[in-house]
């Protein structure tokens, strides 16, 4: 037997020398792996220092791979919020653009009538301005029949004079009222000019509202097709909590790798010692 062969059942003496026995308990460790099966392995105090290292090794990078995998989904996660946040608001404009339309159609309603009272006050004001084409109306037959009546029976006790002031009197006095109702006329014009001009402007401010809104709507509804062509993201919201459950025992078993570790290193430095 040479040196070399008497050293190394000198080291293996002094290493099942110095190894701590084996705590009372379960005589191996289970392992979750992604197809919920329970793989038995060999307890971590029997393993050498280079199987030690490589299982520390493989924790660390499953451990690494579960924390991009959780970080992915926590993005799709928020992408998914805010989509939803976005439809929702988007839906509420588009309720508040359906009662716009509403308000634009009632307005616009109102501006027909108004532009339908604005013709009939024009008409009726080119009927009192224009004499030739004014027509015999009631009143004045009846004020032609009443002067004729009073020309033949006052005819022989009026003289000219009389007759022509007192017709002169009457016209000036239908003048006046003419006039008057012009007035009133005119200033009913101007009134309907300026709310037509008003109600004008709201309506242009409500097309704009409502091209805006309809935008909008087109946008959400492009946003909503993808969403939903995107639906199949949300299927990996139920593997969070499985590879949540994985880390956890990928975090368990590096605390007790690392916890091996340092009792190697220890024996190790007796052992240089």
């Amino acid at each position: 037997m040479t040196q070399e062969d008497h050293d190394d059942e000198r080291d293996e003496a002094k290493t099942t020398r110095i190894l701590p026995e084996r705590a009372a308990g379960p005589a191996v460790t289970p392992l979750l792996h992604s197809s919920n099966q329970m793989v038995i392995r060999p307890p971590i105090e029997t393993w050498s220092r280079v199987e030690l290292e490589e299982q520390f090794h493989n924790a660390y990078q499953q451990l690494q791979t579960a924390q991009k995998t959780i970080n992915e989904q926590n993005k799709k996660i928020t992408v998914l919020n805010t989509r939803l946040r976005r439809s929702v608001m988007e839906r509420k404009a588009k309720e508040d653009a359906y009662v716009e339309k509403e308000k634009f159609d009632e307005l616009e309603r109102e501006n027909q009538l108004l532009a339908l009272k604005l013709k009939t006050v024009k008409h009726q004001l080119l009927t009192y301005t224009t004499p030739s084409a004014r027509p015999a109306t009631a009143s004045a037959m009846t004020l032609v029949n009443s002067l004729s009546k009073n020309r033949n029976v006052c005819g022989l006790l009026m003289t000219p004079t009389t007759r022509i002031s007192e017709a002169a009197l009457k016209d000036k006095a239908s003048y006046i009222r003419l006039n008057r109702l012009v007035r009133e006329k005119n200033s009913q014009v101007a009134e309907l000019q300026y709310e037509i001009e008003r109600l004008n402007g709201l309506l242009h401010d409500l097309r704009s509202q409502l091209e805006s809104k309809t935008s909008a709507m087109r946008e959400l509804e492009i946003e909503v097709r993808n969403a939903r062509e995107h639906a199949d993201d949300a299927q990996y919201l139920g593997k969070i909590e499985l590879v949540t459950k994985q880390l956890s025992v990928v975090q368990a078993e590096n605390e007790v790798l690392k916890e091996a570790n340092e009792r190697l290193v220890k024996q190790w430095v007796f052992f240089g010692l």
